[in-house]
């Protein structure tokens, strides 16, 4: 079995990113809505009841990956500070009183 190395800081800096990728989802999603309104004003009936029920589903699928994302990016963190405090929690017990 490989070895497992993990510091803090890498841990952190996948929390960065997570949050990056987040900005980015909610960025493309926010174009996408964007360029669909301008085009939307020229669709009826169907077709656009179809893209309004798509739009709608794929808006809730990515605001649920934001969150999960958002979660993910937050227990990473925790995780992160737990690793410095166990490890100033042990280096106090070397420390002559």
């Amino acid at each position: 079995m490989g070895d497992l190395s993990i510091s803090p800081a890498a841990l952190t800096a996948s929390a960065a990113e997570l949050r990056r990728e987040s900005q980015r989802i909610e960025a493309a999603l926010r174009s996408l809505e964007q360029e669909a309104a301008r085009l939307r004003v020229n669709w009826d009936g169907a077709a656009r009841v179809a893209y309004d029920n798509a739009q709608r589903q794929w808006s809730a699928t990515f605001e649920q990956m934001k969150t999960v994302l958002g979660s993910i990016a937050a227990s990473t963190e925790q995780i992160a500070d737990g690793y410095v405090e166990t490890d100033l929690h042990s280096a106090k017990r070397f420390t002559r009183k």
